[in-house]
């Protein structure tokens, strides 16, 4: 009995910790990766997204952050806009100083938990009330 109590526990352990390392965020892992869109958020209203807005991407290299996004009509898909810049990482958050092709002053905050990578920044709405943007990436 005490035996059979004892694998038990161990298998509540190891289940509680293989959970656990599920959701950290890896910073090896980050490198090569490629994050497409899934959904957007803007203040508290959810948007649909086109098949070809889900073809927005983030890529980081070694040093570099590179954010596509597409638009357009489905089957005919082109990229919108780009900006690139370099990142550093501090725990799940990485932080992103855009480069010099950038067509925006805003420094997005990227949080990565489990599979979904979160970029929140804010916008200006139709009010003229900074509002936020939260958009959330996929891995395919």
């Amino acid at each position: 009995m005490g035996n059979i109590f004892k694998a038990v526990l161990v298998a509540i352990a190891f289940f509680v910790m293989s959970c656990g390392k599920s959701d950290n965020f890896d910073p090896k892992d980050l490198v090569g990766s490629t994050w497409y869109l899934e959904s957007v958020t803007f203040g508290d209203t959810s948007y649909h997204i086109s098949n070809c807005a889900k073809e927005s991407k983030i890529v980081f290299t070694d040093t570099e952050y590179t954010k596509t996004e597409y638009a357009g009509t489905d089957g005919n898909c082109t990229p919108s806009n780009k900006q690139v810049g370099t990142y550093t990482i501090s725990g799940n958050a990485i932080l992103v100083k855009y480069g010099y092709n950038s067509n925006t002053n805003a420094e997005p905050k990227i949080t990565i938990s489990g599979k979904k990578l979160t970029l929140s920044e804010y916008k200006k709405g139709n009010t003229g009330k900074e509002t936020p943007l939260i958009k959330v990436f996929v891995r395919r």
